[in-house]
């Protein structure tokens, strides 16, 4: 694996050295890493060469100030510089499916669009609480009963380590490396401020997981229908949120998706 140390204390890794094709790009997660692409990225179909946007320890340094914008735009800026012009896809799992997507609403602002988005079960939360009670009353009041039941009946017994907002999904520290502890309090709440602006100048195609979950509202679109509503796809994937990227039908689905498209051009 190679690395390109760009601006702002980001790095550009090569995660595979011998693939050559149109730019397949990773955002970083949650942790800051791309751990959650490893099983993906073996599989790609040829014509597809796999990078990651990762962050490093000059970045890190300065979570208090880190938001959602702040980091796509000098994503943006740095994927520009390195390719200036051609094809250009961006892919995330989760929170880094919001830093793909509003990386491509940053490079669209430079005149250098992005090709394709790639989601990979990520939701995006758009309204804030009067306004989405307005859109969408009943989907609002499952979300606030949801979020209740769970702050009621669900209490932690070290609530420090457990990362809990409206409409976010819950995040126990504890199952995570400690020393991503720190990006993850940072990131998380960079997604609890984050407000996307609309954006359908890009195509997207939203993998989504199947399985239903009581505690959960999802709806079908995963709220990038108010976003991006002619430019969207769904797919749906036979996997949960956390193995999406490990389990073997869901990363067939995923290739397959991914084979086409580079074959279509």
């Amino acid at each position: 694996m190679n690395a390109q140390t760009g601006l702002e204390g980001m790095k550009l890794l090569t995660l595979q050295p011998k693939a050559t094709g149109v730019p397949f790009v990773f955002t970083p997660d949650l942790g800051g890493n791309l751990l959650y692409s490893r099983d993906l990225v073996p599989r790609l179909p040829d014509g597809i060469a796999p990078f990651g946007l990762s962050l490093t320890e000059k970045a890190l340094g300065d979570l208090d100030r880190v938001t959602v914008e702040t980091l796509a735009a000098d994503f943006a800026q740095f994927l520009r510089k390195h390719w200036p012009d051609g094809p250009l896809h961006l892919a995330g799992f989760s929170f880094a499916g919001v830093l793909a997507f509003e990386t491509a609403r940053f490079l669209a602002k430079l005149n250098r669009p992005a090709t394709h988005i790639w989601l990979f079960d990520t939701r995006v939360h758009r309204l804030h609480l009067p306004s989405a009670a307005l859109k969408s009353p009943i989907l609002e009041l499952k979300c606030l009963l949801a979020h209740a039941a769970k702050r009621i009946f669900l209490r932690p017994s070290d609530p420090d380590t457990v990362l809990r907002s409206y409409r976010l999904l819950e995040i126990d520290l504890k199952q995570r490396p400690k020393a991503y502890w720190p990006t993850i309090r940072a990131l998380h709440k960079a997604l609890e401020n984050y407000r996307p602006d609309p954006f359908d100048e890009t195509p997207i195609t939203l993998f989504r997981t199947k399985e239903p979950n009581p505690l959960l509202a999802r709806p079908r679109h995963l709220g990038w229908d108010r976003l991006t509503p002619d430019n969207l796809r769904v797919v749906d994937v036979d996997a949960e949120h956390l193995t999406i990227m490990h389990a073997e039908a869901s990363l067939e689905t995923i290739t397959d998706c991914l084979s086409q498209a580079v074959n279509s051009g």
